[in-house]
């Protein structure tokens, strides 16, 4: 429970013990307040946090839902980068279980009004953000795919299959 620790009088050094020793799960739920109490000060400290959360075997053992590594990604933009870099990683061996699907693929994505409301009333990620990770992984997981935007107009979205689902864009 981090909210006992937050109330009491730790040093970063104390937070960078926390950080080190919690599990998978609560590093990622947990980024921001180690950000706050300093612990990202320490590049050692960076390395070694993102080194944790690339990690394929403790991201397995984790369960991680891609849905989850995009709320981390969305509220940690102001980590450091290799961090956000972890996260992309994780990402990537979070959809490696997703099939690949055969033949050609399109992905229709809503990006019209209703889509830009949060997910929920404790989510800052927004529907057509969830929506553009769902393609992303999908499309990624296709031998032949494109995706497609519409709302009061429509396109193509420019990505390559290597690109992460946490940075798909609508072009």
């Amino acid at each position: 429970p981090f909210q006992y620790y937050s109330a009491l009088a730790l040093d970063a050094a104390q937070w960078a013990v926390l950080a080190r020793n919690s599990s998978w799960q609560q590093l990622r739920m947990n980024l921001n307040t180690f950000a706050r109490h300093g612990v990202f000060e320490d590049p050692a400290m960076v390395a070694e946090v993102a080194a944790k959360l690339r990690d394929p075997q403790q991201i397995a053992r984790s369960r991680v839902l891609p849905y989850q590594l995009l709320m981390a990604y969305h509220a940690g933009a102001a980590l450091p980068r290799p961090i956000l870099d972890a996260l992309q990683d994780a990402m990537e061996v979070a959809t490696a279980a997703v099939p690949v699907l055969q033949g050609k693929v399109v992905v229709a994505v809503d990006v019209s009004g209703s889509m830009h409301w949060a997910n929920s009333s404790k989510s800052d990620v927004l529907a057509v953000d969830s929506a553009g990770l769902f393609a992303g992984v999908l499309g990624s997981r296709a031998e032949d795919a494109d995706i497609v935007w519409f709302g009061t107009r429509s396109g193509l979205v420019n990505y390559r299959k290597t690109d992460s689902p946490l940075e798909i864009k609508k072009a």
